[in-house]
């Protein structure tokens, strides 16, 4: 999906950084910080040092099933 909206982009960075189920791009590349500067939005792109003026940013979430094995076995050490 497609979004501007600055605080659901920063919670979208969070998730790929610490969960990695989700991953956040502009058409430059993956981004790893993003920020609101005189009414533009800027991002920092993954590898690259400097910030970038962007339109929007797209956001993608995968989701994953919890693996029935590691159920399976934590039922079994008590």
């Amino acid at each position: 999906m497609q979004s501007t909206d600055i605080r659901q982009m920063k919670a979208a960075i969070r998730d790929q950084a610490f969960l990695g189920n989700t991953q956040v791009s502009c058409p430059m590349g993956l981004m790893v910080a993003i920020r609101r500067r005189q009414r533009q939005l800027r991002v920092m792109i993954r590898g690259w040092g400097r910030w970038y003026s962007v339109e929007s940013v797209t956001i993608e979430t995968q989701f994953t099933l919890p693996d029935r094995r590691l159920s399976q076995t934590r039922g079994m050490e008590t």
